[in-house]
């Protein structure tokens, strides 16, 4: 029974162990289980994120703590043109295309990796042909591995972003910003931003030139200016912004604007509104161009158009003038030769004579201004000018002026009639007598000048040359600019009614125009005048010319008159006459020709008035020269002096003459035709 208990004791120690083995095993069985379940699921795992490296465009690659290449994705395979054998276990070497490159990334590595962050950066990477592509690196240390002991301790993850077509990108944008850019910072034309309270928000530098800043920056910068206070009339601000608001934009929007100096000029703008669609802010950007030049060439145009007109309304009064002062003046001297000396009604004729003579110098000054009158030009020295009329100028100013002459060193030779450089000369210093009341002083001075294209282009005329220059200036009351504007034009003048004529200025005017020089005008109110005139300067050999003493001669000879202008026909027939000539007269072209064809074996000369009606001048000369080759012609009319020549006459001393005709110089010129020696006929 004993032994029976001990086995009993036996088999229940064994089963208990069995027992505890059996349940030890489930334990271990059921870790196994679990472990390996983990195994598969990592697997799984890795698995698909090995799947999902692979299908990455972008290039994946691992380095391990030796920085050679661990794995890598298909992308950077493909990207590298590399086949597997010929990267695992390589340093970066065969993707940097250099030791000095492979260090220089293996450098920078090392620095993120001790820092334990991911970095961002571009780089230049070599295939293996050689071709370079550029990448955006993203690098990360290895921070958890789920492949255990394959996970690099001190490794790092690569992905490399093939940014070629955003460099591509960005290089467009800033070729295109560096573009715009250089039109806006080199354009010719202002270009503008500005603010709605009229705060200038950005500027160029032309548009910071034309109002007179040294820079943009300057300009934007100046808290005080706004665009209204440019305008010079506050309404055409006014009448910008109102067309803009109404329209949105305004083109070639012309008015006369301030430089930052306070000096005007005239600008064109263009500009438009530019509105935000979410705040409703507002702004205006555009362009301004300085247009002041133009408005000048404009002005002057302008000027010179009404100028040309006035002269030509000048010639043809001077033309009936001329007319009736050859009559007037040559009965007088007629009447005057008749009369004794002692004749108590002489005076009167006297004054008749004085008075046709004014009348005379009234015309030539229509003439001069009208620039039609005719000149002699001859080489003349312009301080010899001076010198010689000195004297005059001095008679002609009141006793309390004091006249200032100062003349170049050296003379300088200009061709010029004398008597009208020195009428010039009379008229200023009578004008300058006249304006000054205080202090009175008449400068005159000459000196050599050169005409450039900064003068061209400040008074908007003129032609590149050297000059002699002639200054009048006085110390009298100036001139305001709208004055200025009018001081050349026949019969405009500042004077009380009675002491002026207005034809002063405009004579002066017309006599620089005729001898191919310009003047200018310096004056403000209140700081006296000074007239320039420029004069072509020449190098020429200057003649002392000869006097010819006056002769009245007589003849015996037939003289053909042909004058449509019935007082002066008459005259000429009265005058010659008188001194023995016989007169046939022709009251046209026609009946001169018909007159010469009867009479012509006892026509001597024949007297052409250059316009008249049917036939003129030289439509006369023609047919009757054709009839007789030796006819002796002198040619007269009372027109301006562009519209003889005009009509083909040749303007000499030998074979015209210009109206209003004294009997002493009709009388000598026929003389002097008649005993010319005729030419023999062809």
């Amino acid at each position: 029974m004993e032994k029976d208990l001990q086995d009993e004791n036996v088999t229940a120690y064994f089963r208990d162990i069995a027992r505890e083995t059996g349940r030890k095993y489930l334990r271990e069985v059921s870790k196994l289980s679990r472990i390996i379940a983990r195994a598969r699921k990592t697997e799984e795992v890795l698995n698909r994120y090995r799947v999902l490296v692979e299908s990455f465009s972008d290039a994946i690659f691992m380095l391990d703590e030796d920085r050679k290449i661990l794995s890598c994705n298909n992308a950077f395979r493909s990207l590298f043109q590399l086949r597997e054998d010929e990267i695992e276990k390589k340093t970066l070497r065969i993707i940097t295309g250099s030791d000095e490159d492979c260090d220089r990334l293996t450098a920078l590595i090392d620095d993120i990796i001790v820092g334990n962050n991911t970095h961002v950066f571009p780089w230049e990477f070599v295939r293996k042909d050689g071709s370079p592509v550029v990448m955006e690196v993203t690098v990360s240390k290895v921070r958890t591995s789920l492949a255990g002991d394959a996970a690099p301790p001190g490794g790092c993850v690569f992905i490399l972003h093939d940014i070629s077509e955003r460099i591509e990108r960005e290089d467009a944008l800033k070729a295109a910003e560096e573009k715009y850019r250089n039109i806006f910072e080199n354009a010719a034309e202002g270009i503008f931003q500005v603010a709605a309270d009229g705060h200038y928000l950005s500027a160029n530098p032309a548009l910071a030139s034309i109002f007179g800043f040294d820079s943009p920056r300057r300009m934007t910068s100046n808290k005080d200016l706004r665009a209204g206070k440019t305008f010079v009339n506050p309404e055409d601000y006014r009448r910008l912004i109102t067309i803009l608001r109404a329209r949105g934009f305004v083109e070639n929007f012309e008015s006369e604007r301030l430089r930052t100096d306070g000096a005007r000029m005239w600008t064109s703008t263009n500009v438009r509104l530019v509105t935000d669609g979410k705040s409703g802010s507002h702004y205006f950007e555009g362009t301004v161009r300085d247009i002041t030049r133009r408005k000048n060439l404009e002005s002057q145009l302008r000027h010179s158009q009404k100028m040309e007109a006035i002269g030509t309304l000048a010639g043809g009064v001077a033309h009936d003038f001329n007319n009736l002062l050859t009559a007037l003046i040559g009965y007088g001297n007629l009447l005057q030769i008749k009369m004794e000396k002692d004749n108590p009604l002489r005076v009167y004729v006297d004054h008749v004579l004085s008075s046709a003579k004014r009348a005379v110098n009234l015309t030539n000054s229509l003439l001069a201004f009208s620039r039609k009158q005719a000149v002699n030009l001859e080489p003349n020295g312009i301080n010899e000018i001076i010198t010689g009329v000195q004297k005059l100028l001095e008679r002609l100013l009141h006793e309390d002026i004091e006249l200032c002459v100062r003349l170049c060193p050296k003379d300088i030779t200009i061709m010029a009639d004398r008597t009208q450089i020195e009428q010039i000369l009379m008229n200023l210093s009578t004008n300058a007598r006249d304006a000054m009341t205080k202090t009175r002083i008449l400068t005159i001075t000459t000196g050599q000048a050169s005409i450039d294209k900064a003068f061209i282009g400040k008074h908007g005329y003129g032609k590149v040359g050297t000059y002699a220059r002639l200054s009048v200036a006085d110390t009298g009351h100036g001139i305001d600019e709208n004055v200025k504007e009018h001081i050349f034009e026949p019969f405009f003048t500042t004077k009380e009614e009675g002491k002026g004529t207005g034809l002063g200025l405009s004579t002066v005017y017309g006599i620089v125009k005729q001898h191919d020089g310009y003047i200018t005008v310096d004056s403000e109110p209140g700081k006296g005048t000074a007239f320039h005139l420029y004069f072509p300067s020449v190098r020429v050999k200057r003649e002392k010319a000869r006097q010819i003493e006056a002769k009245m001669p007589s003849g015996t000879e037939t003289i053909l008159v042909a004058e449509d202008d019935s007082e002066t026909l008459q005259f000429m027939k009265d005058m010659l006459g008188e001194y023995g000539y016989a007169v046939i007269g022709a009251a046209d072209g026609e009946e001169a020709v018909r007159s010469f064809t009867e009479h012509r074996h006892e026509i001597g000369l024949v007297i052409i008035d250059v316009i008249m009606p049917k036939k003129n001048g030289m439509e006369v000369y023609a047919e009757i020269s054709a009839l007789d080759s030796s006819v002796k012609v002198l040619f007269i009319s009372g027109h301006a002096r562009d519209i003889v020549l005009d009509k083909g006459i040749v303007d000499s001393r030998s074979n015209f003459l210009s109206k209003p005709i004294t009997p002493d110089l009709l009388l000598d010129r026929l003389r002097t035709l008649l005993d010319k020696k005729a030419r023999p006929a062809p």
